[in-house]
């Protein structure tokens, strides 16, 4: 089969887009997904924390709980919250548009405005909304950590004890980070 280069020289001058905008695009879109699974990761530390471990067995099952929890999709991790009872109307409808915009991004974002790519304000609105998206999913990971906070400390906890935990976690990881590139 031929394909006829005249068709081709069209058709690539109607697609090309400059590398920087992808790469300005590709690094917003990792933001906003690296900022998105730090808000899923405190939801679901919140819910199997603060919310379904028992004190009994805590320091048994925390992280196996975490674990378990961080499984579900942030839709399931909302509508255990609503069961739960611990949102209000504000706070559910904030939540419910985070995880409308973040499925947006995973999952449409190309096929619903992949065209913005071709002209500077449509990509500019589309940079805007991935950054909002960025910005209230990072204010909402920092309120569900405020929240795991001052629970940990209602339970008897210092805050001491809480950055020793935290610095121990946080070495680990490292550890663990560097024992895979060896």
């Amino acid at each position: 089969m031929t394909v006829n280069p005249e068709y081709l020289r069209r058709a690539r001058d109607l697609v090309s887009v400059s590398p920087v905008v992808y790469q300005t695009l590709f690094m917003k879109v990792g933001e906003a997904l690296w900022h998105v699974q730090h808000f899923e990761y405190s939801m679901a530390y919140y819910l199997a924390t603060v919310l379904d471990l028992s004190k009994a067995d805590a320091a048994q099952r925390t992280w196996e709980l975490v674990d378990s929890t961080r499984k579900k999709t942030s839709g399931e991790l909302l509508k255990r919250l609503r069961v739960k009872g611990v949102l209000s109307p504000e706070g559910d409808a904030a939540l419910t548009e985070l995880i409308r915009e973040r499925n947006w991004l995973v999952h449409r974002l190309q096929e619903e405005d992949g065209d913005a790519v071709f002209g500077d304000e449509t990509l500019s609105g589309l940079l805007l909304r991935i950054e909002r998206l960025r910005k209230t999913a990072l204010g909402a990971q920092k309120e569900f950590a405020r929240l795991v906070l001052e629970w940990t400390k209602r339970q008897g906890v210092s805050q001491e004890q809480i950055d020793e935990v935290s610095l121990l976690e946080l070495s680990r990881k490292r550890k663990k980070i560097s024992c895979t590139k060896s």
